[in-house]
This record gives C-alpha cells, structure tokens and sequence, in this order.
C-alpha cells in the first residue's frame, strides 16, 4: 500500500510539472526550429552595409518569435552586436532600455564611430600590397641572376674555340 502511496505521488509530481512546462515555460529544446532560431539570434550582428534600425527589428523580430527574451536581454545582445567603437559608445552612454540603446547608436553612428571597418580594410590592403610588392622584387632579382648566368655562359661558349678552327 505504501508503493502504491509514493508512485500515486510522483505521478501527480509530473503531471503537475508537464502542466506548468505547458502553461509557463514556451521554450521547448526538443524543438528544431526554436534551437535554429536561438542559434540565429545569438550570431546576429550589424552588418557593413546594414543599417541601425534594421538591425534593431532583426533583433526584435528575433527575440519575440520563440523566446520572449526581456529587454534587457535584447538591449545587451544589440550592443553586443554593434562594431567595437560604437558598442563602446553606447555602453559609456549607459542606456536605460533598447530604445535608448538604438538612439544612442544612432548618435554615435552620426559622430562617425561606426567606420572604424574601413579602417581595418585599409590596412590589411597595404600589408596585401606590400606583400605583392616584395614578392616583386624577389622575381626580379631571380630572373636578373639568371640573365647574368645566361650571359657569363656565352661568354665562356665564345672564349672556347672547337678545335680545328683559329
């Protein structure tokens, strides 16, 4: 009668406890497209040619599909995802929630904070050129050695006579 007693009372245990996950907790990891659609909300960032609102509703649009995420976290994944510089100036400005974090962002774009990319590509286009130019220079003095080798051979085939001839 006891047994009885304790697996009547885990089972009221879980059924109770798959009503709450029901009712409450809409995130469901068995779920492929919600595992999917985490992994897309946690690898978004502001893309070059994006702007800053779009980026925003992404984030938005993203959050409220199968998360219900808090604002907070949308506001910390939307700083997150900003360039260095400008993320940097919205943190210092310390908004109060995602709306001021977007009007901030759009501040610090206005104070130029976001081309902090194109100075990155810059650079890496001189080391590029760099590299091109000395590799360059590497097959210009190959091929000149070999010029002087081919020239030092004529000469030695001229300095040397076949016999007979004089």
């Amino acid at each position: 009668m006891v047994q009885q007693t304790n697996s009547s009372s885990c089972l009221d245990r879980y059924t109770i406890k798959d009503g709450f996950n029901a009712k409450y907790v809409k995130f469901n990891r068995k779920n492929l497209s919600v595992v999917i659609e985490n992994r897309l909300f946690n690898n978004l960032k502001l893309n070059s040619g994006q702007e800053v609102e779009d980026f925003y509703c992404q984030l938005v649009e993203k959050s409220g599909i199968a998360f219900y995420k808090p604002e907070h976290e949308v506001m910390s994944k939307f700083v997150d995802g900003l360039p260095d510089k400008l993320a940097f100036y919205v943190r210092v400005s310390k908004p109060n929630d995602a709306s001021d974090a977007l009007t901030l962002a759009k501040t610090g774009e206005a104070y130029k904070y976001r081309e902090c990319d194109n100075i990155v590509a810059a650079a890496r286009n001189i080391s590029t050129r760099q590299s091109e130019i000395s590799s360059l220079k590497h097959q210009m003095n190959h091929l000149t050695e070999l010029m002087n080798d081919m020239k030092t051979q004529k000469q030695t085939d001229i300095n040397v006579k076949p016999p007979g001839v004089q």
